[in-house]
């Protein structure tokens, strides 16, 4: 693994570079899963890929605010 390897300047071109995903997150977390589901046909796979996609957004932004809260650590994890 090479996390906490890269030295400031590395750290800060890249975080100039990711996307902000604030405003994305407050709409996908705005989402209800139920009505989302209430609105789909019944043999619709629209309600398990919407609930699949919150999560993945979920763990997604975690990670990345993990990473950020870490970026001065030179240790392996």
């Amino acid at each position: 693994m090479s996390r906490g390897l890269l030295d400031a300047i590395d750290m800060e071109r890249i975080s100039r570079e990711v996307p902000d995903l604030s405003n994305l997150q407050d709409m996908v977390l705005q989402l209800s899963l139920d009505s989302i589901s209430m609105s789909s046909p019944h043999e619709s796979n629209v309600p398990i890929a919407a609930v699949c996609f919150q999560d993945a957004f979920k763990v997604t932004t975690s990670f990345i605010e993990f990473d950020a809260s870490h970026m001065t650590d030179r240790t392996l994890y």
